[in-house]
């Protein structure tokens, strides 16, 4: 049954992940940090021999078949990840 009157439970959001070369994580730990500036939680992951880091959770209004990471969740995942690694990422291409 469907109360009109009840809080909405979920709600559509996106969330990034971006993937880097190995080398900006050395050795083979992952690492959590805990409320960067905002309030979330970034990860960084070894994984086949790449980077893993993200994630972002970003409300949306429509559910895209095949959605784009956005610039804002990007550039978060970046400037806070650099505070981290072994050095910078940046965007390419």
């Amino acid at each position: 049954m469907e109360d009109k009157n009840a809080p909405t439970m979920v709600a559509p959001s996106q969330g990034v992940h971006l993937t880097l070369p190995r080398d900006f994580l050395p050795g083979n730990r992952a690492i959590l940090i805990p409320k960067p500036d905002d309030g979330r939680v970034l990860f960084v992951v070894p994984w086949n021999g790449h980077t893993i880091v993200g994630t972002t959770d970003t409300p949306r209004d429509d559910l895209p078949l095949d959605p784009e990471a956005g610039a804002q969740d990007v550039d978060f995942i970046l400037g806070t990840a650099a505070r981290y690694l072994s050095r910078k990422p940046t965007r390419h291409g």
